[in-house]
């Protein structure tokens, strides 16, 4: 069966963290066998494995590095090139022969997706909805994708856009599945990090509004640990504590892991409604066995399940107290790798892709 991906972002190196829930999707699928094509903003790879990548031109400017919904909050007038690659991926989409199509973000490619009328799981992860909410686009997106199956990583999300809607849905509550990183000595990992003997808070993600950087530079300021930062974007936080290691990749990104004493999460709810929706840090953490500290919003909440510890989000004061806790005495890690088990790909697959026709044996 050829199955088409169509997505913003897709990795554009093999260690490219950017998309890589994606990429890991879309290898998902090349390994039950499907011929898997997928549509996505260049430049980058063109062939990643079993899975061929067709790249559109425009678009890398957007939805790269800090992502589309953030460079767009900061640099209003890229909004131009954004409609310039939504007309671009119109075109691609039009010269391609699937029997299947995976799309992932609401906007714009599952409305684009759907003018196919082929079977489709659209994936809706969290900015996409919060962007159809914000324009009142709910009910003329919920109806572009009738006969669509659409999949959103959080309840909230869902319940969220159903009731906007105000329209039948055909949805279903399925978080991406958890690629765990591979394990690394901690020793080695903390050489590979340059780190001391003080403990670690460690911090993974962009370094955006929503996901809470500044809180927790502030809340780990008076530990008596590393506040370890794996990531990049335009709020870089300083401090004499604190280690910034840029975007990290590879054995990079297995070795952050390995040195966390604690993983904090301090996501955010934005003025303007956006939160998180199902961080995959949280899940790649819980597989790794590294204590959770988490901001207590819907989608983070939701996805560890009991697994972390949980704090009001934007409270400096609690969060604090609460990594000090962690640091001192380790919570039981045991439920979230038990949890971490449940979102395993070979689980997942079998559940988000399940309205394709094929899909648990190819054609």
């Amino acid at each position: 069966m050829k199955v088409g991906v169509v997505t913003t972002s897709y990795p554009r190196t093999p260690d490219d963290p950017a998309g890589a829930f994606v990429r890991a999707s879309a290898q998902w699928l090349a390994a039950r066998g499907h011929d898997v094509e997928v549509v996505a903003a260049g430049p980058g790879m063109a062939r990643d494995g079993a899975v061929r990548v067709r790249r559109v031109a425009l678009g890398a400017s957007i939805f790269y590095d800090e992502g589309a919904p953030d460079r767009l909050e900061r640099q209003p007038w890229r909004a131009a090139t954004a409609a310039l690659y939504t007309a671009a991926l119109a075109g691609a989409l039009a010269r391609v022969r699937w029997d299947a199509v995976v799309s992932h973000w609401l906007l714009p490619c599952g409305a684009l997706a759907a003018r196919r009328r082929i079977p489709h799981v659209a994936i809706a992860h969290s900015a996409d909805v919060a962007l159809a909410l914000r324009l009142g686009l709910a009910r003329p997106l919920a109806r572009a994708l009738a006969g669509a199956r659409v999949a959103f990583v959080a309840d909230h999300l869902r319940d969220a856009f159903v009731r906007a809607a105000g329209v039948p849905v055909d949805a279903i509550v399925c978080p991406m599945g958890v690629t765990p990183p591979a394990p690394m000595d901690r020793a080695e990992a903390r050489r590979r990090l340059g780190l001391d003997g003080r403990k670690a808070v460690a911090f993974l993600g962009r370094l955006v509004p929503v996901k809470g950087i500044d809180v927790l530079a502030r809340a780990a300021a008076g530990l008596d640990a590393w506040l370890v930062v794996g990531g990049d974007g335009p709020l870089r936080p300083d401090g004499p504590n604190v280690r910034r290691l840029g975007e990290v990749r590879g054995r990079d990104r297995d070795a952050l892991f390995a040195a966390a004493d604690v993983m904090a999460v301090p996501s955010l709810r934005l003025a303007n409604g956006r939160s998180e929706g199902a961080p995959q840090v949280v899940a790649e953490a819980m597989a790794a066995g590294v204590p959770l500290v988490a901001s207590d919003v819907p989608g983070v909440r939701e996805l560890a399940a009991g697994a972390a510890v949980l704090v009001p989000p934007g409270d400096t004061g609690a969060l604090a107290a609460a990594l000090r806790a962690a640091l001192a005495a380790p919570p039981d890690v045991a439920p979230g790798r038990a949890r971490a088990a449940e979102l395993a790909w070979d689980r997942v697959g079998e559940r988000l892709f399940e309205p394709i026709a094929g899909v648990r044996r190819a054609a």
